[in-house]
């Protein structure tokens, strides 16, 4: 079993896979965890960061209309996106700005759709 020593505070008493341990010296205020427990709540907290950077930006986005304010908006919400993708994977460089140049190209095609609004014939 791989674990892993974290700050006694870090995490409560109630986690999944948390194991007492009796540390003594350096590693007296340390914790003893499972890692595949630790990594699995890792990936969970970063598909809900994405899923709200995305739903989060969408739905800004559609109650601002002033165009500035939209631009500055997706870039804000690009620098966050690309912050997201670095701490939560281990993506290089160029992968990291291939993912934040889709995600601004999707907020920039949700801006420009005017969605909700009359079709195309003016109707």
């Amino acid at each position: 079993m791989d674990t892993i020593f974290l700050p006694k505070d870090l995490l409560p008493t109630y986690t999944h896979g948390y194991q007492a341990t009796t540390n003594r010296g350096v590693w007296a205020h340390t914790e003893q965890i499972n890692e595949r427990h630790l990594s699995w709540a890792v990936a969970i907290v970063s598909t809900i960061v994405a899923a709200l950077l995305l739903i989060g930006a969408i739905i800004s986005l559609y109650f601002v209309k002033p165009p500035g304010k939209r631009l500055a908006m997706i870039a804000g919400y690009t620098v966050a996106f690309s912050l997201s993708v670095s701490l939560f994977t281990n993506a290089k460089r160029a992968e990291i700005f291939a993912a934040s140049a889709a995600y601004a190209a999707v907020l920039v095609v949700f801006v420009s759709g005017e969605l909700g609004g009359p079709g195309p014939s003016g109707s």
